[in-house]
C-alpha cells in the first residue's frame, strides 16, 4: 500500500481551476475504506465538529483544527475521515507527516505542504503565485530552486527579519493556492517539529480568517522533555484554534470492533474484558482483537488475564524510552503496587527520600504515564492500565519478588496499615522463606475478614 500522506492529485501539473476535482487514489487514501478496516467507531461527535469547521472553510472562512489525544487513540485515522469529506467537497490536501527519528531539516512539516501545493501546479501558475516570495519560499523548498531556477536569499532565517519575510512569503502562496478552490493543510504527528516550524503555523492561522484555508494538526501531549518556548506555541496555538480530544470507545463500540475482526458476536463478559484492560484505546483495543482471533480465544470465557500483544508493549516502550533510569526504576516498582500508589508508600518501598521520588515522578507526569488524582493528594495513578501492565511483565522474576517485598514492608509502616488481602498478595509474591510466615498470616487474617462479610 502507498503512503497514506502522499498528496492525491490527477496530475502533476494541475491547473488552478481543476485543484477542485482532485480525486483520491486508492493507494494513498487515509480514511476508513482501506482494505481490512474496519469502520470508524464512536467519532460521530468529533466528525460533526470536523464537518462544521470543513463547511466553514468551504465557505470561505478558514480555520485550525487540533486534534489531541493519547498515542493509539485515533487521531490519524479521524483525520483521514476528513481528507475523505474534504475530497467529497472539492477541496484540496496537502498533507505533511512528523518524523522523530533525526535527521529532518528545518521546516520539514512545512517543505511536505509547499511541496504538495506546487506539485499540483505548472511552473507558470507556481512561479505567478509564489510571486516576489519565491527567493524566501527556495529557502526551505528545494523543488521551487529546481524548477523555477530560483536562487535561495543569502539572508540568515536566524534574524527576526528574515523569518518574517519567509513566514509571510509562505502564507501568501498557500493564500493564492486557496483562490481556486479550498484548502485543507493537515499536519499529522505535529508534537515532533521544531520550534521554527511551530511559530510558522502559528503565523499562518492569524491569516487565514478570510480564505478557506482549513488547518489541521493531530498531535499528544506525552514528551517529558519539550521545552517552555515550544509548549507555549502549543498554548498560543490552542486558543486560535478548535481543540478536538479523543478519549477511548465505550463498550458498544468495542463489541462492533471484536465482531468486525473476529466475524463472531462476543460475549458481554469478553467486551468488559477487553474494555477493562484496554480502556477503549482503539490501537490497543485492535491489537488484543487481533491476538485473540489469532489464537482462538475469542469464543472463551474470558478467564484470567488477557493476552498482552507484542506491538502493544512496543508503543508503550517506546513512550518509556526518553524517560531517565531512575524515572523507569520508580514506575516499575509502582507497577508492583497497583494501577494507584501513594507516593509516600513508593518512596519506603525504594528507601529514597520523598523529594527525590517526586522529582523523579514530575518527568513520568509530563510524559502523561502517570496522573495525580484530583481531591486525593499524594496518590498517583497510571494513565493507563497497560501501562502498568507492560513495566510489570517487564520485571525478572527475583526483581519482582524483591519489590513484592519491599512493597509488604512499606503497607506495614504506614500508618493506618494496608488491608490483610493487600499484605497476604505482597508477602506470597515475594516468594522467599522469610516472608512465609507472613503470608500465612494475612492470608488467614484475609479469610477471617472474608467470612466476617459472608464473602465465602
Amino acid at each position: 500500500m502507498g503512503d497514506p500522506l502522499a498528496p492525491t492529485r490527477a496530475t502533476v501539473e494541475l491547473p488552478r481551476s481543476a485543484m477542485s476535482s482532485q480525486p483520491p487514489s486508492a493507494a494513498a487514501r487515509w480514511g476508513p475504506a482501506g482494505a481490512g478496516e474496519p469502520p470508524l467507531l464512536g467519532r460521530e461527535r468529533e466528525l460533526a465538529e470536523l464537518d462544521e469547521a470543513l463547511d466553514g472553510a468551504v465557505a470561505g472562512h478558514g480555520g485550525l483544527l487540533l486534534i489531541t489525544g493519547e498515542p493509539g487513540i485515533g487521531k490519524t485515522r479521524l483525520a483521514g475521515a476528513l481528507v475523505d469529506r474534504a475530497h467529497e467537497r472539492g477541496a484540496f490536501v496537502a498533507p505533511a507527516r512528523g518524523w522523530d527519528g533525526g535527521g529532518a531539516p528545518p521546516y520539514w512539516p512545512w517543505q511536505q505542504i509547499v511541496r504538495a501545493v506546487a506539485e499540483a501546479r505548472s511552473d507558470d501558475e507556481l512561479a505567478a503565485d509564489l510571486g516576489s516570495g519565491a527567493r524566501w519560499v527556495a529557502q526551505i523548498a528545494p523543488q521551487v530552486r529546481e524548477r523555477l531556477g530560483v536562487a535561495a536569499t543569502a539572508d540568515s532565517l536566524e534574524s527576526e527579519q528574515a523569518r518574517f519575510a519567509l513566514f509571510d512569503a509562505v502564507t501568501m502562496f498557500l493564500r493564492g493556492a486557496a483562490r481556486g478552490a479550498p484548502v485543507v493543510l493537515l499536519f499529522d504527528d505535529m508534537h515532533t517539529a521544531g520550534l521554527p516550524s511551530l511559530l510558522l503555523l502559528a503565523f499562518l492561522i492569524r491569516q487565514v480568517e478570510d480564505v478557506p484555508i482549513l488547518v489541521v494538526t493531530t498531535h499528544h501531549d506525552a514528551d517529558a522533555h519539550r521545552p517552555e518556548d515550544v509548549s507555549a506555541v502549543f498554548g498560543e496555538l490552542t486558543r486560535f484554534g478548535r481543540r478536538v480530544e479523543l478519549k477511548g470507545l465505550d463498550e458498544d463500540d468495542l463489541r462492533r470492533l471484536i465482531e468486525y475482526r473476529a466475524g463472531t458476536e462476543p460475549s458481554a463478559a469478553l467486551v468488559r474484558a477487553v474494555h477493562d484492560v484496554t480502556e477503549g484505546n482503539p490501537f490497543f483495543s485492535e491489537e488484543v482483537v487481533r491476538l485473540l482471533a489469532a489464537e482462538g480465544l475469542v469464543d472463551a470465557p474470558p478467564g484470567g488475564r488477557l493476552p498482552l500483544p507484542d506491538g502493544v508493549r512496543d508503543a508503550i516502550r517506546r513512550r518509556l524510552r526518553p524517560l531517565a533510569p531512575s524515572t523507569v526504576e520508580a514506575l516499575e516498582a509502582a507497577s508492583v503496587i497497583g494501577r494507584a500508589f501513594r507516593v509516600e508508600t513508593l518512596a519506603r518501598a525504594l528507601g529514597i527520600a520523598r523529594p527525590d521520588l517526586l522529582g523523579r515522578l514530575e518527568e513520568a507526569i509530563a510524559a502523561r504515564l502517570v496522573l495525580e488524582i484530583p481531591g486525593r493528594p499524594g496518590v498517583v495513578r497510571f494513565s493507563h492500565g497497560l501501562v502498568r501492565e507492560t513495566l510489570y511483565a517487564s520485571l525478572g522474576a527475583t526483581r519482582r519478588a524483591e519489590l513484592h517485598g519491599a512493597v509488604a514492608r512499606a503497607l506495614e509502616g504506614r500508618a493506618g496499615g494496608a488491608s490483610a488481602l493487600e499484605l497476604a498478595h505482597h508477602y506470597i509474591e515475594a516468594a522467599v522463606p522469610e516472608a512465609a510466615a507472613k503470608a500465612l498470616e494475612y492470608s488467614e487474617r484475609a479469610g477471617q475478614e472474608a467470612l466476617a462479610v459472608l464473602a465465602y
